[in-house]
């Protein structure tokens, strides 16, 4: 009964200073992939990819105007087209606007792929500005926003860190 209790007092009382030294430890949260998107250089890069796939999306606009313009015709002549030119056109407006689909998707991951590839070409500017942070705030944890379940603005450093990432461009020219 005696060594239960004891037992009890030591967990008790480290399960307390474990609380305690926690209680002291300087938490963050970071959206890395949004600091670095909103800093100069992310914008820039973001401008880059936007530019190098404009073309498509200027295609894609195209194929979308007329695929609409079927669909309105479709709409319109109804009454007039024998049951076979019904389906026919159903049927071609089907097919077109599944290749749209298709290639928005595709586009659309493409871009998505674009973007992680600048975040990741990122990483050494990151962690060099992450460190600086840790310095300068006195953090002892910098935790991914998406990581965490809950937090209050007040321990969100994105914005610091977009911040750091521009003043070490600055910098460096």
């Amino acid at each position: 009964m005696r060594l239960k209790q004891g037992i009890l007092i030591i967990l008790a009382t480290f399960a307390l200073t474990s609380v305690s030294a926690f209680a002291e430890i300087n938490v963050a949260v970071v959206d890395v992939a949004r600091a670095v998107l909103n800093s100069e250089i992310g914008k820039k890069g973001m401008a880059e990819i936007q530019a190098n796939f404009a073309s498509e999306e200027e295609r894609l606009q195209e194929q979308q105007k007329i695929l609409t313009a079927s669909l309105e015709k479709l709409k319109k002549d109804t009454e007039f087209m024998s049951e076979q030119e019904f389906n026919d056109l159903l049927e071609q407006v089907l097919q077109e606007n599944s290749a749209l689909t298709t290639r928005a998707q595709n586009l659309q991951r493409i871009v998505e792929e674009s973007r992680q590839r600048l975040v990741v070409s990122l990483n050494p500017r990151v962690r060099e500005a992450i460190e600086s942070l840790v310095k300068k705030g006195d953090y002892d944890i910098i935790l991914p926003r998406g990581a965490v379940v809950y937090t209050g603005e007040l321990y969100d450093v994105t914005l610091k860190l977009t911040e750091t990432i521009n003043a070490q461009d600055k910098s460096s020219n």
